[in-house]
């Protein structure tokens, strides 16, 4: 609650350890929004709470987080987080027919924070070789794909809407994006495992990827004159054959549209692949929430102070991932994600998290990643040595990773005295 405690300042350290491990590589750069619901702990908040207000449903009280998380593009491990934005709605706000939304300019409607994210991002990894920004369908808008990509940057966006191109496109076709990309041969196919879930039946499914080039044009309805009338961009339809989708089930579809370049069958297969890598932000949300960190049950009393709390259980949150992608690599050295101290404490510790026997024992090489995410994965209750046991996921890894500071702490007050 401290005036003087920002979340920007919070997380300014993980942000600049990030731009320092992204310096040299190319990466990419996914994107998302989580709602941070506070509804079932309304009582301990004040209303007039100019930090809180309605979220999705617009009932609930809380705020939103939007944070860029960083991952190398050559190996896909999590190296951090390039930009966080906390923001909430304000009570008694007109909706969006009142306020004519659509013909808002950008830089006045919240989707803008894509935007806004993706150019902070350019000027914090400045040192990148490279960045493919990747993004779900809520930032299909045609102000991104005109303002953020450069000759160092692209995007990769999941279309939203079947949007209008131009005629004399360089497909030879007018119309509509889904028709052209439609009217193009099949490159190839690929098989899948699709897992069950809500709206899924797991299955193993084939699908065909079309791919093509196409421009897309500038609303009439809406004309912007500082954007150009059409942007060039590369389509990637990933489409499921029909005899591999359950009756009632729709087939699974995306259409992925790109600035950089796609001129064969692996092209399109390797950004499909980088597209999928947007669902580690999914991870880290889930690990803030319910597999994890449950931040959603915090009782702080004020915005400001739950917003802070939301800003250091997102660095934890992005620690905790970074574990599990990361916890088998013996290539790596521990000393990308420990301090020095930490590394001595970690001989200490596994001497101690050590059995007799040979399968009890750490058998990875000292100092890298996987020694080091062993003894946290059996603080955090994985036995290591079980057969048929699963890896440690991020709630075993969250609760090795507190109790690994825990001890650390009291490790370091004592070598201090």
């Amino acid at each position: 609650n401290n005036e003087k405690v920002d979340y920007l300042q919070l997380t300014k350290p993980l942000i600049e350890q990030t731009a320092i491990a992204a310096a040299g590589k190319s990466v990419i750069v996914g994107q998302d929004t989580t709602e941070v619901n506070y509804e079932s702990h309304r009582g301990y908040l004040s209303i007039g709470d100019a930090e809180l207000g309605p979220v999705g449903n617009n009932k609930d009280i809380g705020f939103f987080m939007h944070p860029s998380i960083v991952l190398d593009e050559a190996n896909e491990i999590l190296l951090g987080v390039s930009d966080v934005h906390i923001w909430n709605r304000s009570h008694g706000k007109a909706d969006k027919h009142t306020r004519n939304y659509s013909k808002q300019p950008i830089e006045e409607k919240e989707s803008n924070r894509w935007i806004a994210s993706a150019q902070r991002t350019k000027n914090v990894l400045k040192d990148a070789t490279s960045i493919l920004f990747v993004a779900d369908r809520e930032a299909d808008m045609y102000e991104e794909f005109a303002t953020v990509p450069d000759g160092r940057c692209d995007v990769l966006i999941r279309s939203r809407t079947n949007r209008c191109l131009c005629d004399g496109q360089v497909t030879g076709t007018t119309g509509k994006l889904h028709d052209v990309i439609a009217q193009q041969p099949v490159a190839g196919n690929i098989s899948l495992t699709i897992r069950n879930a809500q709206k899924r039946q797991g299955r193993q499914a084939t699908l065909a990827i079309r791919y093509t080039t196409v421009r897309i044009a500038q609303s009439q309805r809406r004309p912007r004159p500082h954007l150009p009338e059409y942007i060039e961009l590369y389509a990637i339809e990933v489409c499921e054959a029909t005899d591999t989708v359950p009756a009632g089930e729709k087939p699974v579809r995306w259409i992925l549209l790109t600035t950089r370049k796609v001129n064969n069958l692996a092209d399109a297969l390797y950004l499909a692949k980088c597209y999928g890598l947007r669902w580690q932000i999914e991870l880290v949300f889930a690990t803030l929430k319910s597999e994890g960190l449950n931040i959603e049950g915090c009782q702080l009393e004020s915005g400001k102070a739950l917003k802070s709390m939301a800003a250091m259980s997102l660095i934890t949150a992005v620690r905790i991932n970074q574990l599990r992608l990361i916890r088998d690599n013996i290539t790596l050295p521990a000393s990308l994600l420990f301090t020095p101290s930490q590394i001595t404490f970690l001989y200490a510790l596994i001497t101690k998290l050590q059995g007799k026997t040979e399968r009890q024992r750490n058998s990875y090489p000292a100092e890298t990643i996987a020694w080091a995410v062993w003894a946290i994965a059996r603080l955090g209750g994985w036995k290591g040595y079980a057969k048929n046991e699963s890896p440690p996921g991020n709630k075993t890894l969250r609760i090795g990773w507190n109790d690994f500071n825990r001890i650390y702490q009291g490790w370091s007050l004592a070598n201090f005295l």
